[in-house]
């Protein structure tokens, strides 16, 4: 049994665990999963590391079915039965020069280690977060404290302070802007303007 340290919402439908589990946190790379089980009939289901502190290592998910309902209803101070990893091929970590990090809805989770892995290599950190509205947003202001750059993008294009596509495009491969100026705009619109934008660049792409 595992012990399950912090337990929080943040936002629609979407929950952060801290779980107590060295063996994990020992050997856990930027880019790798754990596979969870609540209890000792339930499902196995693989969940993205977003970050380790200690022996503790936060997942975060979605509660979209069952076994993510039943793990979402884990208070601090309970326990899941299993929790098996790290697994998974890392992230390709090394120094780049500058790398644009996209992150959309919960897929936010796993930016925040592969961010601080590619800061610690020696990067420039741009990264470039997206949700349907600014509500379904997450982890903001971590990525805002790793990156030297944070772009954000909403799909109904709520704004938390005023941007355009040329300023976001710039953002990805300029250096002259401050860490942490956000940016809002339409989600498609900023990523399409800012793949353009990449073109011309030497921007190191992972799969």
């Amino acid at each position: 049994m595992y012990i399950v340290e912090k337990s929080l919402k943040l936002s629609e439908n979407v929950y952060e665990i801290w779980v107590n589990a060295p063996h994990v946190t020992r050997n856990a790379k930027a880019g790798q999963f754990v596979i969870i089980r609540t209890d000792d009939k339930g499902e196995r289901i693989p969940l993205t590391i977003s970050k380790i502190s200690g022996d503790l290592v936060r997942i975060i998910f979605m509660a979209v079915g069952k076994t993510t309902h039943a793990l979402a209803e884990i208070p601090a101070g309970g326990f899941i039965s299993d929790i098996a990893g790290p697994l998974g091929c890392p992230s390709k970590i090394k120094k780049y020069g500058t790398c644009v990090l996209v992150g959309g809805g919960v897929g936010i989770a796993s930016t925040p280690v592969i961010a601080q892995a590619l800061k610690d290599a020696g990067n420039r950190v741009v990264g470039i977060l997206g949700a349907r509205n600014a509500d379904l947003l997450i982890l903001e202001e971590e990525m805002a404290e790793i990156c030297d750059r944070l772009l954000i993008a909403t799909d109904d294009g709520s704004s938390l302070s005023a941007g355009n596509d040329s300023s976001m495009s710039a953002g990805a491969t300029s250096n002259r802007y401050p860490a942490a100026d956000i940016n809002s705009r339409r989600r498609a619109d900023a990523l399409a303007s800012i793949s353009r934008s990449a073109i011309p660049h030497p921007i190191a792409r992972s799969p």
